[in-house]
């Protein structure tokens, strides 16, 4: 494909490469270059806003397999049946641990 932008209105139009449309490539347009055609095709990814790193983060948390919820249910468990102290600041700490490591995967924005 080949590239052309409208300079007044920005906007960026395809035509077959093999030559069978350059008739429609009006004179006033401008062909992109490789770069420009690069970064028109491959935006760069908006950033997160508060919202969706708050869901990302949630969903981290609660994730059965490696979110820290299950890890605070096991430090909670630890608690009730009366384990011993050292299991019980180990099974905290592994939450805590666990939950800094999400945060720390999803920061908020600056």
């Amino acid at each position: 494909m080949k590239y052309y932008r409208d300079p007044a209105s920005g906007e960026v139009f395809a035509y077959e490469s093999d030559g069978s449309q350059d008739d429609l490539i009006s004179e006033h347009l401008i062909a992109l270059s490789e770069e420009e055609v690069n970064a028109h095709l491959n935006p760069a990814a908006a950033p997160l806003n508060r919202e969706q790193i708050n869901a990302l983060r949630k969903s981290a948390y609660t994730d059965p397999m490696t979110g820290s919820d299950p890890l605070y249910i096991e430090y909670q468990r630890e608690i009730a049946v009366g384990s011993s102290e050292t299991a019980i600041k180990l099974a905290r700490q592994a939450w805590l641990d666990r939950a800094d490591e999400i945060a720390a995967q999803y920061p908020w924005p600056e």
